[in-house]
Formats: structure tokens, C-alpha cells, sequence
């Protein structure tokens, strides 16, 4: 089974610190809901300060 959790949309600054504790926490991926302004920018910033999510 694999585990995602979802990421801040609101504020692109706190993406790297919620994903690097995201990541070390175990979580297999992270999502963002389509409901915001652009879902992608938040996976974005994500994929740049993660190593494996």
C-alpha cells in the first residue's frame, strides 16, 4: 500500500520545509487538490526539494 498526504497550496514558501518533513516521515507521494488557483506550481516546488517524492 502506498501513502500520499496532501501539501500547501496557499503559500509556495512553505513547500520545501512540508515536503522535506513529508519525506521523512515515510509517505510514498503528495498530492494537491484541484479546487485552488493552479494545482501544479505546489508538485512542482515539491519535485525540486524532494529526493524520492
Amino acid at each position: 500500500m502506498r501513502v500520499t498526504t496532501t501539501i500547501p497550496q496557499n503559500d509556495l514558501c512553505q513547500v520545501p520545509k512540508a515536503v522535506q518533513a513529508i519525506e521523512a516521515k515515510g509517505y510514498d507521494g503528495v498530492v494537491t487538490l484541484e479546487n485552488r488557483h493552479d494545482p501544479f506550481m505546489p508538485l512542482g516546488v515539491a519535485a525540486i526539494n524532494s529526493e524520492r517524492l
